[in-house]
């Protein structure tokens, strides 16, 4: 079987967690399929691997990509796959024009609901995009929702046959220890011994991370300095504003790391990863990277949303959101706790070698119904 993947974004270098879950889920589905990607003009060549073509326009620019339909049309003809995969409903136009011309049936892999994310983020045109979302689900010969959340509003919402949806979450890896053990890496960071670390990690200029991370400067501190615990929050996260970074750099408490290549050693350094996200839409990525890497994280209801809370079992704490009080003594209590490595269930559901298997599965089946027509 043949997969062609359309991604009008940048991925190559992989830096955020988006990106990470579009070329790990790629990578591991090489194992059952031939893959073959179409991304943007604006990844690093260095970085681009050799089954990629830079032949998009990326998402500022997204439908100039009306004007590569011949150009499309003509690599879907060379390439000859099985399947287009659309990466976000955003890109299914373009896969839906290449299955009139070319009669390659093509899925959308949702990675959030992008009417909800954009209200969120307050884009004036979300109104607009809704529309559009129902419609290219509708259109698709088949649907991945990043989680079970997000599949049975798109059921409910978009009126899709739940027979031609299922749900296609975010990954970890096995990972072997971080090549900078927590010791050398406590010590680089100036975090002392018998200090608690608090960690928080994300892209900065991503306004729900952004928020949280105000959250933990201005509500959470507070409260943990008067409680009895010697404690340091390590915040890691690019594309900060200089307002932001100048806050995180002058708090005593914390210590912020503008981006690391590796950010295994950092989960796996803290006693606590925290979540103090409001918005619900899509799947936290840095929650199941944590849990993954065998730290427990304390989160809001709403940033645990579309997380399988009964496979991270102990390693998922939840509170109301807003319930800042509460938030805190969660910390307080299960900061004291000894480490408990994830269990078995978090794995068996979150392995990327069991999520890619799954998804050739439902592309392999696509691929047959379209043969028998």
């Amino acid at each position: 079987m043949k997969v062609l993947a359309l991604i009008t974004y940048r991925v190559f270098p992989t830096l955020m967690g988006g990106q990470k879950g579009i070329v790990l889920f790629y990578n591991y589905l090489q194992q059952h399929a031939d893959v073959e990607l179409i991304v943007s003009k604006n990844n690093k060549k260095r970085n681009v691997p050799k089954n990629a073509h830079p032949v998009l326009h990326a998402n500022k620019t997204i439908f100039f990509n009306i004007f590569l339909y011949g150009v499309l049309k003509k690599l879907v003809r060379k390439l000859k796959p099985d399947v287009i995969i659309a990466e976000h409903s955003y890109a299914g136009w373009m896969a839906l024009l290449l299955r009139r011309a070319t009669g390659v049936p093509f899925i959308i892999h949702s990675h959030n609901l992008e009417t909800i994310r954009f209200q969120e983020m307050k884009r004036w045109w979300w109104k607009w995009y809704e529309p559009y979302e129902r419609w290219i689900h509708q259109k698709a010969d088949f649907n991945f929702f990043i989680s079970e959340a997000d599949e049975a509003y798109a059921l409910k919402r978009f009126g899709l046959d739940a027979a031609k949806c299922t749900t296609v979450t975010y990954g970890v890896e096995m990972h072997a220890p971080p090549e900078l053990e927590k010791e050398a890496f406590l010590k680089h960071t100036g975090i002392w011994e018998n200090e608690k670390v608090l960690y928080f990690n994300g892209t900065l200029d991503y306004k729900p991370n952004a928020d949280a991370v105000v959250v933990l400067l201005n509500k959470i501190l507070p409260l943990l300095q008067k409680a009895d615990v010697r404690f340091k929050l390590l915040v890691t996260g690019n594309r900060a504003t200089s307002v932001l970074k100048k806050q995180l750099m002058l708090h005593p408490d914390v210590v912020f790391l503008e981006w690391i290549p590796d950010v295994s050693c950092c989960y796996r350094s803290a006693q606590l990863f925290l979540n103090p996200i409001v918005q619900p839409s899509g799947v936290k990525t840095k929650v199941i990277e944590a849990i993954g890497n065998h730290c427990t994280v304390i989160s809001t209801e709403a940033g645990a949303s579309g997380i399988n809370k009964h496979a991270c079992g102990e390693k998922l704490i939840t509170v109301s959101d807003g319930d800042w009080e509460a938030f805190t003594q969660k910390i307080l209590l299960y900061v004291k706790q000894p480490q408990r490595k994830t269990g078995p269930a978090f794995f068996e559901t979150y392995l990327w070698n069991n999520i890619a298997a799954k998804a050739a599965q439902k592309l392999q089946a696509v691929a047959l119904c379209n043969e028998r027509k």
